[in-house]
């Protein structure tokens, strides 16, 4: 697939179907069923590196292929492999990063954050959201990394310090976003049906079917 897709209603894979590693697209329908076949969106070995998107259909009261349902990317006897780039999932705030300002420092050198990415810092007492930032650049050092966001906050998280010892307890920071996205379509928030990808074991069929392999592999993908 080196291309997007229209607004497909049932994409059914029988062969092999592999997102082009050159290019950028977006796969659009109600139903892909992989029957028999193989989706490969990058390797173990060689991950996927740009953009792709696999967005499903439906609401509510949609058509449902047996078994199945809608909205949904389901697999029976074939193979499923998205293997997005790798990256840096989740590190801690550095003590030194500020409480207010363009940017937070946090641990590590991270890998492959970008600009566009959205970060959550996690909440370090139960009164408190999670706070959420957008990437506008990144400055990897060799034991710190420096993220500037594209917003300035007047309040950021910061480190504790327990009163009885010299222990410093740091929130956790994550990065959200992946180059790999399995979504449903615009009315997904407003009717909470969302898109599904289903599994179907082998059990009764045979190896004259060509079914021998049934699994998915998925890695660095958002959903």
């Amino acid at each position: 697939l080196d291309e997007s897709t229209s607004h497909l209603n049932l994409l059914l894979v029988e062969g092999t179907l592999i997102f082009d590693n050159a290019a950028s697209v977006k796969l659009t329908a109600n139903y892909v069923f992989v029957f028999g076949g193989r989706v490969q969106i990058g390797t173990e070995e060689e991950p996927y590196l740009k953009q792709a998107v696999i967005e499903l259909h439906g609401i509510p009261g949609s058509y449902e292929i047996p078994i199945y349902g809608s909205k949904v990317m389901a697999l029976r006897g074939g193979s499923i492999d998205m293997h997005g780039q790798k990256k840096t999932a989740w590190t801690r705030l550095s003590p030194s990063s500020p409480a207010s300002g363009d940017h937070i420092v946090v641990e590590g050198a991270v890998a492959n954050w970008q600009k566009g990415d959205e970060l959550v810092i996690a909440p370090m007492h139960y009164a408190e959201d999670v706070v959420k930032l957008v990437v506008d650049r990144v400055e990897v050092g060799s034991t710190t990394s420096t993220i500037y966001t594209e917003s300035p906050s007047s309040l950021l998280p910061t480190c504790l310090s327990a009163a009885a010892s010299s222990t410093i307890v740091c929130p956790e920071v994550g990065d959200l976003t992946r180059n790999i996205v399995f979504r449903g379509d615009d009315t997904t928030a407003q009717s909470g049906y969302g898109a599904h990808l289903f599994m179907m074991p082998t059990v009764g069929l045979t190896s004259s079917d060509d079914m021998t392999t049934n699994y998915a592999k998925v890695e660095n993908v958002e959903f």
